[in-house]
């Protein structure tokens, strides 16, 4: 189980969008261990896949993205469709609060006679980001970082 900082409080209910690959390693793992923490602060998750889109599916992205206090983007197995770090520059852009969570083992690939590993896009490498190589821990420092990120960008307050 991740640990909920009881002492902070919600002025409203809290969106959150989450940007990921949609792939049997990220999906269920990635959504299973954000339910479980966003349960027990009564933050609703919203997902680029979770209805049918009403229209051209990246204004529909970006319209959730505007609509949300804060966004969670995962780069894993993003290397060979980055459209997370799309939605990543939509966030930076719209000034929107997020995590970023920058995947440690990435594939490698042939440069020059080398096998390189595929590195974050070099525009990202100055940001805030938590890197990890297992979900396990990344969860576990997140339910801590949360909190402080929720009460540092005005969206909780702590309980008196």
């Amino acid at each position: 189980t991740l640990p909920v900082q009881r002492a902070i409080r919600f002025p409203r209910r809290l969106q959150a969008f989450v940007g990921h690959r949609f792939t049997e390693a990220v999906t269920p793992n990635l959504r299973h261990n954000l339910a479980t923490l966003f349960s027990g602060y009564n933050i609703q998750l919203k997902y680029s896949d979770s209805d049918s889109p009403n229209g051209p599916v990246f204004q529909t992205i970006l319209e959730r993205i505007r609509k949300c206090d804060f966004a969670i983007f995962d780069d894993r197995e993003t290397e060979t469709r980055p459209n997370t770090l799309i939605e990543i520059g939509a966030a930076i852009a719209l000034g929107k609060p997020h995590f970023y969570f920058k995947y440690e083992n990435k594939r490698t690939i042939l440069v020059d006679g080398r096998r390189e590993r595929i590195t974050t896009a070099s525009d990202l490498a100055g940001m805030l980001f938590m890197p990890y190589r297992e979900y396990d821990d990344l969860f576990r420092e997140f339910a801590v970082r949360l909190p402080l990120f929720l009460l540092d960008r005005g969206l909780a307050e702590t309980v008196e």
